[in-house]
């Protein structure tokens, strides 16, 4: 068992921590330029189809197994898309005809605010169910080791879970990015029997004062840029195929 303290030993794990808001800024503009970050740039947490209940998860070594990880969450964000035609009408790999960033305003057709549109409400997708224009929660997760986070998109059958996970830290006073979170995923089946994965969310510990301290201070480096990532929410295919409502 390690002796070091506990705030040491995070930043082992997370040597960004350490960075100051001056060295982090110089680093993203030496290797990326002024350009926007794009969800591309970024590495992905993939929730697997089928009702598998090991990650995917990319690296520079190439993508790996997991059954559970650990990982702060920095930021999150909750984007909308909706098709009119089908996937199976279509084949994939069109644009969404409307997609919002913030899940507050659409752009495209029909465009305008999120919570009034027609196309939000429950009951209106294709099956009678679920919601015809797809809402959506994108985390921006720190993983040992790395500069930046990396991105995983939860379709709408996780959704309910992550807000769950979040009230339950609100109720405890604690910001979602004062602890290490847990994700692991559950197999089960919708109404007509189709397998998928829920995402299932936990405390592998709470940070201390200091560490959350730490943390925060890179929030508040990264945010600006993670602000402005696009959600490239034409990667249809993965986006319907994770929605089995």
């Amino acid at each position: 068992m390690s002796t070091l303290p506990a705030t040491a030993v995070l930043e082992q794990l997370y040597p960004v921590l350490t960075k100051t808001p001056e060295l982090y800024h110089e680093i993203i503009q030496a290797n990326l330029g002024s350009g926007q970050l794009s969800v591309f740039d970024l590495e992905r947490i993939r929730i697997p189809t089928g009702g598998g209940t090991s990650w995917t998860i990319a690296s520079l070594d190439g993508d790996h197994e997991a059954r559970d990880f650990e990982g702060i969450i920095l930021h999150w964000r909750e984007p909308r898309a909706y098709w009119r035609s089908s996937f199976d009408a279509t084949g994939g790999g069109t644009p969404p005809d409307c997609s919002s960033d913030d899940g507050i305003r659409g752009i495209g057709t029909p465009g305008g605010a999120c919570e009034t549109c027609h196309l939000a409400r429950f009951g209106s997708d294709d099956n009678g169910r679920g919601q015809a224009c797809k809402q959506m929660r994108m985390l921006f997760v720190l993983l040992p080791g790395n500069f930046l986070p990396a991105v995983m998109l939860l379709p709408p059958t996780s959704l309910a879970a992550c807000r769950k996970f979040f009230l339950r830290l609100t109720s405890l006073e604690i910001p979602y990015y004062g602890v290490l979170t847990k994700f692991s995923l559950e197999k089960t089946k919708n109404k007509q029997g189709i397998a998928y994965a829920e995402v299932r969310f936990g405390v592998a510990r709470k940070l201390q004062p200091e560490e959350t301290a730490n943390v925060k201070r890179l929030i508040e480096s990264i945010k600006p840029s993670l602000q402005r990532v696009r959600g490239q929410l034409q990667e249809e295919k993965e986006i319907r195929e994770e929605m089995p409502l």
